[in-house]
């Protein structure tokens, strides 16, 4: 995929405080993904919204757990969670 990093620089960025290349990515790429399968990723204002700080403490989980995987492998499990929690 272009533009996706991989869990390394992820984590080394975070740990820099300097990771907004990837937060950018990521921002853009649930976004597309919320908008090409008309689906409310970021959720609902007071219900089940999920905001970035959020979304980076769950990628930052995700890396530590698979140092060698890639930015997107992380983004696409968090993505089919949040969806399979708002088919419930």
């Amino acid at each position: 995929m272009r533009g996706a990093s991989d869990c390394r620089l992820w984590t080394k960025g975070r740990a820099q405080n300097d990771a907004s290349y990837e937060k950018a990515w990521l921002t853009g790429y649930f976004t597309g993904l919320a908008i090409g399968f008309d689906a409310n990723f970021w959720g609902t204002r007071g219900k089940d919204e999920l905001d970035s700080e959020a979304v980076w403490k769950w990628m930052d989980t995700y890396c530590a757990a698979n140092p060698k995987n890639s930015l997107l492998k992380g983004a696409e499990k968090l993505f089919l969670e949040r969806m399979r929690r708002a088919a419930k």
